[in-house]
């Protein structure tokens, strides 16, 4: 498991590495001869990872979903599916699919097989597949193991989606920040633009060709294109040649049957034709290219017009999937906007060459477009600096850019503080900026007291009033708001400027969610990779893996203060802590002798998320009924007014609960909940891998021990037998061994006889013959005698130095022992003497010991007793012998 996760932390984007070396793994461990991973695309699922001489190899097959069959089962009811003989159940099943499976293999025909479904929070990822060439059916008890497998390898698939999403996104947003650096340095000529889409467009594709079509009224003008003939096999420069297909070429709309892009720029549709058959079938026109596999045209569309389109062919790299459709789709909408938004400054220069302001909008407008390139991720920079550049060329005594959330309207971008509006600011949005939505263009304001909001009049000293609405992608993200003190009435000519910079603001804050989702999911892949790491170098100490969590949970809200709580049965135990110390020390104190939460019969918030497995999120607890939480710690210490409880889940099940805390009321935000969810979910996965681990680990100890233990137990039983009546052999053999599983360092075997008790055998670490004096005394003289007659159990004495009886404690000094452990040696139930372990200082004996010392004991009474039976039976055949001889004297005396 170890090794495992530290490939997983080692490979995060590499599945096919990490998978293969899941499945070697599951293999090895299992006893299988070979497996599958396969992934769920989709409808279908494909053979991701194979290992195994699989004849043929079922690599990259697919499999529809509804045909999955078994793999289904698995899914369904979340633990493994064995089938004992695979090819007979399939055969049964009349499941072809299923019977060509089980013919891939070394041998052909029947084999067993086990299948475990891989799922991420209730998602189905796909499976792993383990195969034995022939009817001998896995161990039922793998269940546990395989499970762990499975849930390594939907970790693995989770990761690995995440990092080649953040890779997508991180090259898309590269793209688009080449494109806008080629909007904001070109004027009249915008081919550089039309270059860098079509440029970015084909890294993006992995196509062969890729074009960029603009409209122009009735047609389509190829404005740019890429050909790599690297991916083809044939010139498909000379072949686009030869159809008179280049730079410029004109297509009229009503050609149908010659190109997609046609059908593409009249319905605004992506086109995606799955094959050189349906190609030609469905355009019989389209030029012939050699090794065509597959096209693909979509829409750049402009507040729901299509103003251009993309088109890419395929083929060596096959037919185009969901995920390249989906990246390239987001790519042409943020393209179109900056396609028109280049078209704009072309036409704004090209309308105002005569005019003085022009040069100023213009400069301007390429201010804001660099100042947009130059901070992706700082949405307030970037947008008070295009709401300053707005306010100043419409001479607006103050301006504003409000976003929507939810219900209201938030300022995130402001230029002057007549008004008193600050950033972050929230308010119920003005029937104006929705007017402005409605209308989807510039709604200018002579007098606001003629208006329904005339409020703004007296309580803010608003006159004119001008507001731009934003979109992107047709969803309405919020306006810019331009004001002026006094009736002093904005110009129709300011409409289109404040439309532009509308339009500039909705890509800021599209790039700027976009920036910050990339940091976001950075953010938490290498919080993940961090928890992960710490998982595989603890063994029996989880504190790291809980510090790792408890660290980067309060690293992802910004460092405010967080508690990792994890479930014991009834109760919650604080396992780490960050950032609390100085908002309440005594909080801190309590937390270094690890709090407990009882759950049950608590009415704290946090007992709440363990019995629903929800989200308790508390904004301001001066806002909270008092009878609502009243056992919740933050409520009764009235140091915190902000709390967020996410629960730890683990196959729907809560295993901890993370929780941070703010001073300030307000709570949280919704992305820093989504985004702690997302953590918690895989930290507690994380969490359940180490404590598994820390179970293997302590299983492995007890089973070193255990095999000792036995062999141990074999040696004596075999001294026993080898001196049947050598006693004194046989129990200094015992006590060797007693003294050396048990770290002790001297010992003794004393037998009682009457009422004294007598020292029969002896071990000593130090002395290779044992020399004691003979030792000899009354039961009445020692305590520990006394007692032993009575227990059942072994007597431990952690300083024998300290024993009431005065005779064991001069022992205690005259042989130098400290430490003590004495066990009733017992036989027909009758106490008959004790076997005695002592350590030279004081180093307690683990009461642990007490099984291995009663065995010991066990095995030193059947000694004993074989050595009497052994000893009367030699004495009863001596007598025997004796009488043989007087018998034959007689028989052959006469006189």
């Amino acid at each position: 498991t170890s090794d495992v996760l530290r490939l997983i932390s080692a490979h995060p984007g590499d599945l096919h590495t990490v998978l293969d070396g899941i499945l070697s793994k599951a293999i090895d461990l299992s006893g299988a001869d070979g497996g599958h991973v396969m992934i769920r695309r989709d409808d279908v699922l494909v053979f991701e990872s194979e290992l195994g001489p699989f004849t043929p190899s079922l690599l990259h097959w697919t499999v529809p979903v509804d045909g999955a069959g078994v793999n289904l089962k698995a899914r369904d009811q979340r633990s493994p599916v064995f089938v004992d003989d695979f090819g007979a159940f399939m055969a049964a099943r009349g499941d072809a699919i299923g019977i060509s499976f089980a013919e891939a293999n070394p041998l052909g025909g029947h084999h067993s097989f086990v299948t475990i479904a891989l799922m991420q929070d209730d998602e189905w990822l796909g499976n792993l597949n383990l195969t034995r060439f022939r009817v001998d059916p896995f161990d039922r008890k793998l269940q546990p193991v395989l499970q762990s497998f499975a849930d390594q390898a939907a970790i693995a698939v989770a990761n690995a989606r995440l990092f080649n999403d953040l890779d997508a996104a991180l090259a898309r947003q590269t793209a688009m920040t080449d494109v806008l650096d080629a909007v904001s340095t070109s004027r009249l000529d915008l081919q550089p633009v039309f270059e860098a889409v079509t440029r970015h467009a084909f890294r993006l594709s992995d196509s062969a060709t890729a074009s960029l079509y603009l409209r122009e009224g009735d047609t389509l003008v190829r404005s740019a294109s890429l050909i790599n003939n690297d991916r083809g096999s044939g010139d498909l420069e000379a072949e686009w040649k030869a159809a008179g297909v280049g730079i410029g070429w004109t297509i009229r709309l009503d050609r149908v049957g010659l190109h997609p892009a046609i059908d593409t720029a009249l319905t605004g549709q992506t086109i995606r034709l799955g094959g050189a058959v349906a190609l030609y079938e469905r355009y019989p026109d389209f030029p012939p290219l050699t090794g065509v596999q597959d096209a693909l045209t979509l829409p750049l569309l402009r507040n729901g017009v299509t103003i251009g389109v993309l088109a890419f062919v395929r083929t060596a790299a096959g037919v185009y999937s969901d995920a390249d459709v989906g990246l390239l789709n987001t790519f042409a909408n943020q393209a179109a906007i900056a396609v028109d938004n280049a078209r704009l400054l072309r036409d704004i220069e090209q309308r105002n060459n005569d005019l003085a302001e022009s040069l100023e909008l213009q400069t301007a407008t390429s201010d804001v477009l660099r100042l947009i390139s130059a901070h992706p991720g700082e949405m307030r920079t970037v947008l008070d600096g295009i709401v300053t550049t707005a306010a100043r060329l419409c001479d607006a005594d103050a301006g504003s850019i409000v976003v929507q959330h939810d219900d209201l309207m938030r300022v995130e971008g402001v230029y002057g503080d007549r008004f008193g509006l600050v950033h972050g600011q929230s308010f119920a949005p003005l029937r104006v900026t929705l007017e402005a939505r409605d209308r989807r263009e510039t709604v200018l304001v002579d007098d606001m007291a003629t208006r329904e909001e005339s409020w703004a009049v007296s309580e803010l000293g608003i006159g004119s009033f001008a507001s731009t609405p934003m979109f992107s992608d047709g969803a309405w993200l919020g306006t810019i708001n331009l004001t002026r003190v006094g009736v002093r009435p904005f110009e129709m000519r300011h409409a289109p400027i404040l439309q532009a910079f509308a339009e500039q603001a909705a890509i800021a804050i599209s790039n700027a969610r976009l920036f910050n989702d990339l940091d976001a999911a950075l953010a938490r892949q290498t919080a993940m990779t961090d928890v992960l790491d710490a998982v595989s170098t603890a063994r029996l100490d989880l504190q790291p893996v809980f510090d790792a969590v408890a660290d980067h949970a309060d690293r992802l809200t910004g460092g405010t203060g967080a508690v990792v709580w994890v479930l014991d049965g009834n109760e919650l135990v604080m396992a780490s802590f960050r950032n609390v110390g100085d908002v309440d020390p005594e909080f801190a104190s309590r937390a270094a002798t690890r709090m407990v939460i009882p759950v049950d019969g608590s009415r704290s918030a946090i007992s709440e998320v363990v019995v629903t497995g929800r989200v308790v999120h508390i904004r301001d607890w001066d806002e909270v009924p008092a009878d609502r939480y009243p056992d919740s710690p933050t409520r009764t210490q009235g140091l915190i007014k902000t709390l967020l409880l996410v629960p730890m889940l683990r196959n729907d099940n809560v295993v901890g609960v993370l929780s941070l805390t703010r001073v300030e009321a307000g709570g949280f935000h919704d992305a820093e909940i989504g985004l702690l969810q997302t953590f918690a979910n895989q930290a507690a996965i994380a969490v359940d891998n180490a404590r598994l681990l820390r179970e293997i680990e302590e299983r492995n100890t007890d089973l070193a021990e255990s095999l000792e233990l036995q062999t141990a137990t074999s040696d004596v039983l075999r001294l026993i037998s080898a001196h049947p009546g050598d006693l004194t052999t046989v129990l200094d053999g015992i006590l060797a061994k007693a003294s050396q599983l048990c770290d002790a360092d001297m010992g003794r075997v004393l037998l009682r006889s009457g009422t004294v008790v007598e020292a029969v055998a002896a071990f000593d670490s130090a002395i290779a013959e044992i020399a004691y004096p003979p030792l000899r005394f009354e039961v009445s003289e020692s305590t520990i005698a006394r007692q032993s007659s009575a227990e059942r159990t072994p007597l431990f004495a952690d300083d024998l130095a300290n024993s009431t009886s005065p005779m064991e404690a001069e022992n205690a000094s005259s042989f130098d022992i400290r430490s003590h452990v004495s066990i009733a040696l017992r036989r027909d139930d009758e106490w008959i003497g004790n076997l005695n372990l002592a350590r030279h200082e004081v180093r307690p004996f683990d009461p642990k010991l007490a099984p291995i010392l009663q065995g010991f004991a066990d095995q030193a009474s059947i000694a004993i007793a074989n050595a009497t039976l052994f000893n009367d039976l030699d004495e009863a055949l001596g007598q025997q012998r004796a009488m043989n001889d007087v018998l034959d004297a007689v028989s052959t005396a006469r006189y």
